[in-house]
């Protein structure tokens, strides 16, 4: 590991090196900032997928492009549909549904998971209960091991 020169040798050159190094990612808060703008725009209301089809269209100059201005109302709507129709675009549309039906299982999984974990929780709250209702009195000092092992709130309100 020392002839790697990140893990020995001297560390002078890139600490200079460091102090010119960007501190935050400009692309990505322009970005953000274009997202926030056009949300803005609309009040909200309107579709994150909304806001990607609209930012590619934006981003590509498509509708300010002299090629297209010039072309027939015709023109422009068969290049419409073949936009919306192309066998790029169908592969496009399944990538990102493949994607998004991913996001969904993973967020299905999260979601069993953390009704597993409250259902373990209610399970445990509730034999904590059952121990303080065996305890059957007061928690004086040679119960105290007893207050570990029980929810405060349950004990507070069974020995009241």
């Amino acid at each position: 590991m020392a002839e790697v020169s990140f893990f020995g040798g001297d560390t002078s050159t890139e600490e200079t090196e460091l102090q010119y190094a960007p501190i935050t990612n400009l692309g990505a808060e322009g970005k953000f900032a274009k997202l926030d703008t056009s949300i803005a725009i609309t009040g909200g209301t309107t579709s994150v997928k909304c806001h990607k089809q609209k930012n590619i269209i934006s981003t590509n100059r498509l509708l300010v492009d002299p090629s297209f201005q010039r072309l027939s109302e015709e023109d422009k709507m068969r290049e419409w549909k073949w936009a919306r129709t192309s066998d790029a675009t169908k592969d496009a549309r399944e990538i990102e549904a493949n994607f998004l039906s991913t996001v969904k299982v993973t967020k299905k999984l999260a979601l069993l998971k953390k009704e597993e974990l409250k259902r373990k929780k209610a399970e445990k709250d509730s034999e904590n209960l059952d121990e303080c209702k065996l305890h059957g009195g007061p928690i004086t000092p040679d119960s105290l091991t007893l207050v570990n092992t029980t929810v405060t709130a349950t004990c507070i309100g069974e020995f009241q």
